[in-house]
């Protein structure tokens, strides 16, 4: 989660310090898969997601896939 930036350094601090909680939980993870794979354009992923100790189950996240030379982004 350290890799969250603001364009506001004081704000990225207080989101790390005071919402995430960096140094107790440093991860998030998702846990799932994704429902209408294609190599480009969007998809739905849905699984469990487990941020600042917390396990969130059965959410569903929208997204874009782009195919690139070594994989996907």
């Amino acid at each position: 989660l350290s890799s969250i930036q603001t364009k506001n350094s004081l704000q990225t601090s207080h989101l790390h310090d005071n919402y995430f909680e960096i140094e107790k939980y440093p991860t998030a993870k998702f846990l799932g898969f994704v429902s209408n794979y294609r190599e480009e354009g969007e998809v739905i992923a849905f699984g469990n997601f487990f941020l600042h100790g917390v396990k969130k189950e059965k959410q569903q996240f929208r997204g874009f896939l782009s195919k690139k030379e070594n994989g996907y982004e």
